[in-house]
């Protein structure tokens, strides 16, 4: 719950945000403090399922594998958030599909 208030509080009140979340892949050139680095989304989920806004991956040994992520399917907006889990790509599909037919029913 905390997770999501923080989100939509972000998304809200800092644009650069909706910018970030939704970036594919970026080159952050090297400088005097660091390399070059070349980031890309690793969950590539914008790829599979219409509609993704952007989201945020994380993982650590306590957590395990975590997602925040966003997709919009007309004028529905749907936020999904995953903690420890083993199969991130079906969850969130499935939290999605279920979520936009909730949504389509009660339209």
């Amino acid at each position: 719950y905390e997770l999501a208030i923080m989100t939509q509080y972000l998304r809200n009140n800092f644009p650069e945000i909706k910018k970030i979340m939704g970036t594919k892949e970026i080159i952050l050139p090297q400088n005097e403090f660091h390399q070059e680095y070349h980031l890309i989304n690793i969950l590539g989920f914008e790829k599979t399922y219409p509609g993704i806004i952007g989201g945020k991956t994380g993982n650590s040994d306590s957590a395990g594998f975590c997602l925040i992520d966003i997709a919009q399917k007309e004028d529905k907006e749907v936020m999904i958030i995953l903690l420890n889990s083993s199969s991130p790509k079906d969850d969130a599909r499935q939290l999605f599909d279920f979520s936009f037919r909730q949504l389509k029913a009660f339209s």
